[in-house]
């Protein structure tokens, strides 16, 4: 949202050439309460006044995505077995999300993987490996956006706890070690 809102004050933003280290949620459980947080956030950063419209277009077509993604995956299988033509609309907005959600995630997997640390050969082979694993992750969005839906106003903020307890023992005795 911040980067919105500067963006809408004229400021102008790159991608930043570097590495960081994220760590995936561990769980299916979180994956979907992490989905469900940016889902949310999303809405109220679509929602916000304080972001002028123009900086909110790129974002239409990719929420707009995730939520006809229920749809959209409820219908693949179904048109395969109750082949019912449909109308040209819905055709194209059906195979444009889907552009759009394999786009998005081939996108991510290459802003993702450096070159530097994988090698040129290793990324394109990361970046291909995850190809196969969009219509899960595509179907576990699909239900982070009804949970997100259906939740978005229990309040609350999921935060996946990722470390493991072995690291967490590992800063506490850093930070033991520091304080000595």
């Amino acid at each position: 949202m911040f980067a919105l809102v500067a963006w809408g004050k004229g400021y102008k933003f790159n991608f930043v050439e570097g590495e960081m280290w994220e760590k995936s949620p561990f769980t299916l459980v979180d994956y979907i309460k992490q989905r469900k947080r940016w889902l949310v956030f999303h809405v109220y950063t679509l929602l916000s006044p304080e972001i002028p419209f123009k900086c909110k277009l790129g974002m239409i077509p990719t929420d707009l995505g995730w939520f006809l993604l229920v749809g959209n995956i409820l219908n693949f299988p179904a048109s395969f077995s109750f082949p019912i033509p449909l109308p040209l609309v819905l055709n194209v907005t059906a195979g444009s999300m889907g552009g759009l959600i394999l786009f998005l995630f081939t996108f991510g997997s290459i802003k993702s993987f450096s070159s530097r640390k994988y090698g040129l050969f290793r990324k394109l082979l990361l970046i291909f490996a995850t190809i196969p694993v969009i219509p899960l992750a595509a179907c576990l969005d699909a239900i982070a956006s009804v949970y997100g839906f259906n939740t978005r106003n229990s309040g609350g903020f999921h935060i996946v706890m990722k470390e493991t307890q072995k690291q967490t023992k590992l800063q506490s005795s850093q930070i033991d070690m520091d304080l000595i």
